[in-house]
């Protein structure tokens, strides 16, 4: 079975995540993208469709993630 890029991106940003949440930490796109080497405007398209799907919540301002 083939993944996308965008889904194996998608994968790994979740794993990220889910890391994170064991401490109740939010995370930035831009520090995952750094992480995870994936480009931060591709990552940025995928966050959003994962905020669509209700899989992320994002926060805006300085701390939000």
């Amino acid at each position: 079975m083939r993944v996308s890029s965008k889904g194996h991106y998608g994968l790994l940003a979740l794993a990220e995540l889910a890391e994170n949440y064991k401490v109740r930490r939010a995370v930035q796109v831009k520090e995952i993208a750094n992480n995870q080497q994936i480009p931060l405007q591709y990552l940025g398209q995928i966050m959003l469709l994962l905020k669509r799907g209700n899989l992320v919540h994002a926060a805006r301002g300085p701390s939000g993630g």
